[in-house]
């Protein structure tokens, strides 16, 4: 059985006062709040404690994201020669990210069913991704122009599955996650990077030019 119950949480308008004083640092709000319940003729009783916990400095994962892009985009102007090396390379990365943030959210604590149907469940959007990902790689190295187009396809459920839809994660103190929350800010941020750096490296090699000059075959 699940519940929402104001027992189990802060009720008042204002933020604690330790809170008020140094919202930087956690707190114990309170050491033991209690739930009693009863499930037939047995009596028992569900406890735990209030903590406050501050949330995450946003601005570090963005800059990580801007970070990424900018360094992905500026290996690809660097080896001008080996652009569709580079933009495989980040599309891989970006694949192993997705996969890495969908396990995490499928091994998250306290959910219903087993891990590998939790998993399958939460695959179905990033899925696509991995697929297109797992196409467009062994096409870019090998120079074909329909991997630009399929890696876009891969860079863009990137940065709107594992980037945009979880943005959230990157203000939130705690996470549902089956790893330390700080893994989860990272993939959300490497997803927006990455997904972010596939597109503008997918426009950038406009395939049917990149075919006449010899970028692409």
């Amino acid at each position: 059985a699940r519940w929402h119950d104001h027992r189990a949480h802060w009720m008042a308008s204002e933020d604690p006062p330790a809170v008020d004083a140094d919202p930087d640092r956690s707190h114990v709000i309170l050491e033991r709040w209690e739930v009693p319940f009863e499930i037939g003729d047995q009596r028992s009783v569900i406890t735990g404690t209030l903590t406050w916990s501050p949330g995450p400095n946003v601005v570090l994962w963005l800059a990580l994201a801007g970070g990424f892009a900018a360094a992905a985009m500026a290996a690809f102007v660097i080896f001008r020669g080996r652009r569709v090396t580079v933009l495989a390379v980040v599309v891989a990365i970006v694949v192993v990210v997705g996969i890495v943030q969908t396990t995490g959210l499928a091994l998250a604590p306290n959910q219903v069913g087993p891990p590998v149907l939790r998993f399958l469940a939460t695959a179905i959007y990033p899925a696509m991704g991995w697929i297109a990902g797992a196409v467009a790689v062994p096409w870019l190295l090998r120079r074909r122009p329909d991997g630009v187009y399929i890696a876009a396809m891969a860079g863009a459920v990137a940065l709107l599955v594992g980037g945009l839809s979880d943005l959230s994660v990157l203000t939130r103190a705690n996470v549902q996650f089956g790893a330390d929350a700080a893994v989860a800010r990272a993939a959300v941020a490497f997803s927006l990077g990455g997904g972010s750096a596939v597109l503008g490296m997918c426009l950038a090699l406009k395939p049917k030019q990149a075919v006449k000059t010899g970028v692409l075959r």
